[in-house]
């Protein structure tokens, strides 16, 4: 790790990489087509998901409807537990621009209806849920938390379901929260994990890049 953060002053001089995805439909578009999906399935599981999804899209224009599309899709998953684990997640989303207390309460419930649904896809969803739930933590000021929820779920799940991308997030978030605090020597180590992941799954990431410059700060804090 140490001889990696070597590099970082010739880091600091390239360019930095666009890491913003470029679209090549509108967003109307988007929803347009999210209900064309709606108005040509007869399948309930794939209207109830198509639900969600527009409940995400509309939480940027309008929360009463945003909650309408949600509790739609929640009525078509019925008692499938997974479909409404799903729900949830979704509901928890939308609320994260209104009401981040009302978005935990949803992830909470999401991830506790999860842990009943044996399935890849069930843990994959349950690690981007917990890694959700700690990032609202973490905008209220609760960072032990966020933290925990972290190590405790986020991680483990993450792992679990070989999800790499998410276990990157989660030890930077984690590393971010050391330094924070001044725990360094912890800052390193998280860092070192996610940068262990990152220079094979995104070597050209801007996520990558800051990872190396802030273990580099820790480093340096260290003495």
């Amino acid at each position: 790790m140490r001889q990696k953060l070597t590099i970082v002053l010739m880091l600091l001089m390239l360019p930095a990489y666009n890491c913003l995805a470029q679209f090549t439909v509108t967003e109307k578009h988007y929803g347009d087509s999210l209900l064309q999906v709606l108005s040509t399935t007869k399948a309930d599981t794939t209207k109830a998901r198509t639900n969600f999804l527009l409940g995400v899209h509309w939480s940027e224009y309008s929360l009463d409807k945003a909650k309408q599309f949600i509790q739609t899709g929640r009525s078509l998953g019925g008692n499938n537990t997974f479909l409404q684990a799903l729900s949830y997640f979704y509901e928890g989303r939308v609320y994260e621009k209104y009401d981040l207390e009302k978005g935990n309460q949803c992830y909470a419930t999401a991830i506790r209806l999860f842990d009943k649904v044996a399935s890849k896809e069930s843990t994959l969803f349950k690690g981007r849920t917990v890694f959700n739930y700690s990032i609202n933590l973490y905008k209220q000021v609760k960072d032990k938390a966020s933290m925990e929820l972290l190590l405790n779920q986020g991680i483990p799940t993450a792992l679990k379901g070989n999800d790499v991308d998410l276990a990157s997030k989660c030890y930077i978030m984690v590393a971010k929260m050391f330094l924070n605090t001044k725990q360094y020597d912890k800052a390193i180590s998280y860092f070192g994990k996610a940068t262990d992941i990152l220079e094979i799954t995104a070597p050209k990431s801007n996520i990558l890049y800051t990872a190396y410059i802030r273990a580099a700060f820790a480093n340096c804090a260290i003495g």
